[in-house]
């Protein structure tokens, strides 16, 4: 007796009927496969009776059905959302105290603000996370070197967890200082720069912050740590002078550059009139500060870009943009639980974990998935940018099923990467154009 199948209870068929292509979306196994539309109408068609499938389409059955595509007509798929869920990555904001004051931060950190745990309090935090099951951590602040115990606590991180980053101004890294974080070394150090010049850093984060943020940097690479990330905050006081220079720098310093985007919340939201940036001016962003660099390189250099980027970022798709408040926590200063750093409002507040037992903040605060979002319900490729952040949006409109802000640039992008890019077979010479699509997501 013939075995009859049907697609996937998981997967969602997305046609492009302009191209004839039809992309078969699993957004729970992460996987998605992009057919030509006559070639997917033939094999559903004969889903029931796959022995009328000729050769060369029943190989393409056969690998839709060996990735669960297709599978027996009979078959349960998990189900799409299934929760409760574990943490498995905390935040955790050593301290609000900082020798700097900045006009971005969303903490309003300062010189003026103290610590206020302990160094018992803070291993009776690390412990009580170790005993949970949290695999990864991020240290924060505040600007976390202020503390005395720091190098003791990425002592017992190191020995405790799988991953750890740390984020910093790099202004209080001395020689020593760096020989200890070698020694203990982080995951990924991140260290916030907001301008690759004196003027465009000092102006956003005080006078004399850029000589000292790059003496730390220099002495981080002289200790050794290779895996240092600069990022700064785009704003309208900085998106220009970035988008001209990170790459030199970059190069010239032996880092990562990346960035993040503005957000008016803490101190940042009394200065947002003159920080927060119009996407048009994002837009601008992007697009120049790629293009110049990608028509400066060979094909064979983008080639290279392309898989690595492919490598990096693994382009799939999924339910959910980040896992805030399900798989991930905030912890303040003081022990207060937040879903995420862009989510501190009180109407967020998940408890204290000082307190409450960790297992009490699960799934207290759940986003929908981007099958909920109104906005989204059209869209081709709603299960890439799954929504993108929603505390994004959320401060934008007040609504967290809202669009992003940046929507029309991410859709633009993740179209062209999903319909016309095939890494099985790229056409020759087309690499440094897929790059700039790929850059500007």
């Amino acid at each position: 007796m013939e075995v009859k199948y049907k697609i996937s209870d998981q997967v969602r068929v997305i046609t492009n009927e302009e191209l004839k292509k039809v992309a078969l979306v699993n957004p729970v196994m992460h996987r998605f496969v992009v057919l030509e539309l006559n070639v997917f109408n033939i094999i559903e068609k004969n889903l029931e009776a796959v022995n009328n499938l000729d050769n060369k389409i029943f190989d393409t059955f056969s690998f839709l059905k060996e990735k669960k595509f297709i599978v027996e007509k009979n078959d349960k798929a998990s189900p799409l959302y299934s929760f409760p869920q574990k943490f498995t990555y905390a935040i955790f904001e050593l301290t609000n105290l900082c020798n700097l004051r900045c006009i971005t931060c969303y903490n309003d950190s300062k010189p003026e603000n103290k610590n206020i745990l302990t160094t018992k309090e803070i291993f009776y935090i690390l412990k009580k996370l170790k005993t949970y099951g949290i695999k990864n951590i991020g240290i924060g602040g505040g600007e976390p070197f202020i503390r005395s115990d720091i190098i003791e606590i990425l002592k017992f991180c190191k020995e405790n967890f799988e991953q750890i980053s740390i984020s910093t101004n790099g202004t209080l890294l001395t020689e020593k200082i760096c020989r200890k974080i070698k020694e203990y070394e982080p995951t990924l150090i991140q260290v916030s720069i907001d301008g690759f010049t004196p003027e465009i850093n000092d102006l956003i984060r005080g006078e004399g912050s850029w000589e000292k943020s790059i003496k730390g940097l220099l002495n981080l690479k002289k200790a050794g740590c290779n895996n240092i990330l600069v990022k700064p905050t785009l704003t309208k006081l900085n998106y220009k002078q970035i988008g001209q220079t990170m790459f030199d720098f970059a190069e010239k310093y032996g880092v990562k550059v990346a960035w993040s985007k503005f957000v008016p919340i803490g101190r940042g939201e009394r200065n947002m009139d003159k920080l927060i940036l119009p996407v048009s001016e994002y837009r601008e962003f992007l697009g120049g500060a790629y293009k110049e660099r990608i028509e400066c390189i060979s094909e064979e250099e983008a080639k290279s870009y392309v898989d690595r980027y492919f490598e990096i970022h693994k382009f799939y798709p999924a339910l959910y943009y980040c896992g805030a408040g399900t798989t991930s926590f905030l912890i303040k200063p003081n022990g207060d639980v937040y879903p995420c750093i862009l989510l501190e409002d009180k109407k967020f507040f998940l408890g204290n974990i000082l307190v409450n037992d960790i297992e009490s903040f699960e799934n207290k605060f759940v986003i929908p998935s981007v099958d909920f979002f109104t906005s989204c319900a059209k869209c081709d490729v709603r299960y890439f940018c799954c929504g993108s952040c929603r505390a994004e949006a959320y401060y934008k409109t007040g609504n967290f099923l809202a669009p992003n802000p940046s929507c029309s640039i991410y859709k633009e992008s993740y179209q062209k990467i999903l319909w016309y890019y095939d890494k099985r077979k790229l056409l020759e010479g087309s690499y440094k154009k897929i790059l700039l699509e790929l850059c500007l997501s």
